[in-house]
């Protein structure tokens, strides 16, 4: 691979990789709403998922922002990592005892034990005095089966629609596909897609919307060309000898999953066994889930640019 060769192939990855920094942009809505009111004073909590991803400190100095301009008070609380729920338990103790005015918490996912106990913790919440704390849950619903915590002790659920946001960034890797000459505006059978999905179930759904719309797509393109064939009489098959339209044996022999990506780690492992010139030939496009991961990525494609 030659050095005009290699930099557009990293440019097209660093260009289909950045597409997942609009997931955040993605539209959000409530699902249930009953506010906290109008014109009030004292401190809010909010506990975010991760002191190590510089997208929650983006929505802390959103809210501290947001909170001064309405004359609240926003207290922000950041867990250890995505798995660490023992913390944002915690954080619901203090909030409980600090006669905080509503909690907003991003709940984590426990890596031991269950949702049972932090959400038993928030059902304490809501039933502080006479009224409760109200709860308003931000960026991944809240699991309620199984313990404690009702829907109706939730004031509000505000998150963006995850699968949208993966099926938007592989429409725009098909788009770069399309437009891409020395791939014969190919969407199938040039390579692999890679995906790296965060440690969060939010990094789960993303990947299965991305996985959905490339799949559906390569299918479509697969039957269009069989089609082409012989008046549609001679249909061509999948490796295995399955029918081109199986999406399921497409998404395995298209994609190469890696899930639950945390921070730790990544970056030399990207470097080391990913960003290698006979890797790069069998792949299409590389597709992170979040902010973190995608950043990383781009950093060690600059690095392998200029090496």
């Amino acid at each position: 691979m030659n050095k005009m060769k290699k930099r557009k192939t990293f440019l097209r990855f660093a260009a289909a990789a950045l597409a997942a920094i609009s997931l955040a942009a993605s539209t959000a809505c409530a699902i249930k709403a009953a506010p906290i009111g109008q014109n009030i004073s004292g401190k809010v909590m909010l506990i975010c998922k991760n002191k190590n991803v510089s997208f929650w400190y983006d929505i802390g100095r959103g809210a501290e922002e947001a909170g001064s301009e309405i004359g609240l008070d926003i207290d922000v609380r950041y867990a250890d990592s995505e798995t660490d729920f023992k913390s944002q338990q915690d954080f619901i103790d203090e909030a409980i005892n600090g006669n905080y005015k509503a909690i907003i918490i991003a709940p984590n996912t426990p890596s031991t034990g269950s949702f049972s106990e932090i959400n038993s913790k928030l059902a304490e919440a809501a039933s502080v005095g006479k009224t409760g704390i109200p709860i308003i849950n931000i960026n991944n619903a809240i699991k309620y089966e199984g313990t404690d915590l009702n829907q109706r002790d939730v004031s509000m659920l505000i998150k963006s629609d995850d699968e949208e946001g993966g099926r938007t960034a592989a429409r725009a890797v098909i788009d770069l596909l399309k437009t891409d000459n020395d791939r014969k505006q190919k969407i199938g059978g040039n390579g692999k897609f890679l995906v790296f999905g965060h440690a969060s179930g939010t990094g789960t759904t993303r990947c299965e919307g991305f996985q959905d719309e490339l799949a559906n797509a390569i299918a479509a393109e697969n039957n269009e060309n069989a089609n082409n064939k012989q008046g549609g009489s001679d249909l061509s098959t999948l490796k295995n000898g399955s029918s081109v339209s199986d999406i399921n044996q497409i998404k395995l022999e298209y994609f190469d999953l890696v899930l639950n990506v945390s921070s730790a780690g990544f970056k030399d492992a990207i470097e080391k066994d990913i960003l290698t010139v006979s890797k790069l030939e069998d792949l299409s496009a590389i597709f992170c889930t979040n902010t973190e991961t995608t950043e990383t990525l781009c950093e060690a494609i600059e690095t392998a640019i200029n090496t």
